[in-house]
């Protein structure tokens, strides 16, 4: 098995070892930023890939969710549980983030397959 890896941050080494415990080869490209949905499953396509890692805005996920599934093609998300800003660091599992000037700190756990996404919305 193939995966193309949509993020634009580099896997973590704890995520590659899952992946390389499972068979997977990992397919990383040399852009991070992605047009939309149908960008990333013809780069999956075009690269042998079963498998597309996502790290994305929850719409394009959802629309890379909807494409994929038309050509067999499964869809994965890294799941990461927030750690305390003052948590020592494993570089193997951890990621620092500045996200909007806020510094974020979260540990991979693992991977969850994509079936969907769902946003509900109500007035307030």
């Amino acid at each position: 098995m193939r995966a193309l890896w949509c993020s634009k941050h580099k896997p973590l080494k704890a995520q590659l070892q899952v992946l390389q415990d499972r068979g997977v080869e990992i397919f990383i490209p040399n852009k991070t930023f992605f047009i939309d949905a149908e960008e990333i499953v013809d780069l999956a396509l075009k690269y042998n890939c079963n498998i597309i890692i996502t790290v994305l805005p929850l719409s394009m996920i959802a629309r890379v969710c909807e494409i994929a599934e038309k050509h067999d093609i499964i869809v994965l998300y890294p799941l990461m549980e927030d750690l305390d800003n003052n948590a020592e660091l494993n570089e193997d599992t951890d990621v620092k983030v500045n996200i909007a000037g806020r510094v974020k700190v979260a540990r991979f756990k693992c991977f969850k397959r994509v079936r969907g996404v769902k946003l509900i919305l109500e007035d307030w």
